[in-house]
């Protein structure tokens, strides 16, 4: 399975049409996942991820709270890791 993820990062430097290309693979079958704030962008594009996981402390408790009712399979780690929240989604897509 085509696993798609969106780790954040500033706007700018995104591809051009990234929620397209983002919804076409989604439309094909591939897993969409995020971390912390990359699940937030989703949601503000139009998409719902299939997979969220972080601790998601760049979200504010509004902005978790939004995620929490969208994402079905949400999944929290401790903010005091080895791990970065992007290592630990990489982990979840090839490993869980």
């Amino acid at each position: 399975m085509k696993a798609i993820a969106l780790l954040g990062g500033p706007k700018e430097e995104w591809p051009q049409n990234l929620a397209d290309k983002i919804k076409l693979a989604q439309k094909k079958g591939a897993l969409i996942m995020a971390s912390d704030r990359g699940s937030l962008f989703l949601l503000e594009l139009g998409i719902v991820p299939d997979v969220a996981l972080g601790d998601y402390d760049s979200l504010t408790n509004h902005e978790r709270q939004l995620v929490e009712r969208k994402v079905k399979d949400m999944r929290y780690s401790n903010p005091i890791k080895d791990f970065t929240d992007s290592e630990m989604l990489y982990y979840a897509a090839f490993i869980d």
